[in-house]
């Protein structure tokens, strides 16, 4: 008897071990919820836009323009005149890969002639992927780049432009540049 009792607790044991693996390997194949494949399940990006200036002379001696990606993919430009920073709303574009992009154009006024002025500003771009349905699968990280040229004499003025672009790959990764 104890024989038997023995013989059953085995197989009881062995019953329940072989369901707890095929239980616990079963739900892997398609997983998307998290951990590394949430990347693989990306279907565009947010994207976020950061300008601020310093420096006043720098609006009385230069038009700023701002040109960047909008939600539809297209340029869109903006104009700054005042010390005011240039933080829009998130847009976030379709499809993988893709890309976004910012400039950030200084372009010395005709009129301007004596003196000197600064250029002295703050600038950045940044992204997270976004699933089908929109959300996100980190945050956004925006690494800010200053600017600075000061005393810069009206007979040396010249047009300073600085560019940053930001990328996702087909795997959902995104790159800053």
């Amino acid at each position: 008897m104890k024989k038997i009792l023995v013989s059953f607790a085995a197989v009881l044991f062995a019953a329940i071990m072989t369901t707890t693996v095929f239980t616990s390997c079963g739900g892997d194949d398609n997983d998307n919820t998290g951990g590394g494949s949430s990347a693989a399940a990306a279907a565009g990006m947010k994207v976020k836009y950061y300008v601020k200036f310093d420096s006043q002379s720098t609006f009385d001696a230069n038009d700023v323009t701002v040109e960047y990606t909008d939600a539809n993919g297209k340029t869109q430009t903006q104009t700054l005149t005042s010390l005011t920073e240039f933080s829009p709303d998130p847009v976030t574009l379709k499809g993988v890969p893709n890309k976004a992009e910012m400039k950030v154009s200084i372009v010395p006024k005709d009129n301007f002639t004596e003196g000197n002025y600064d250029v002295q500003f703050t600038f950045g771009i940044g992204a997270v992927a976004v699933d089908a349905q929109g959300r996100e699968t980190g945050t956004i990280k925006i690494t800010p780049e200053y600017i600075s040229h000061t005393a810069i004499r009206a007979e040396k003025k010249r047009t300073i432009t600085r560019t940053k672009t930001v990328s996702i790959s087909s795997d959902g990764s995104i790159n800053v540049n």
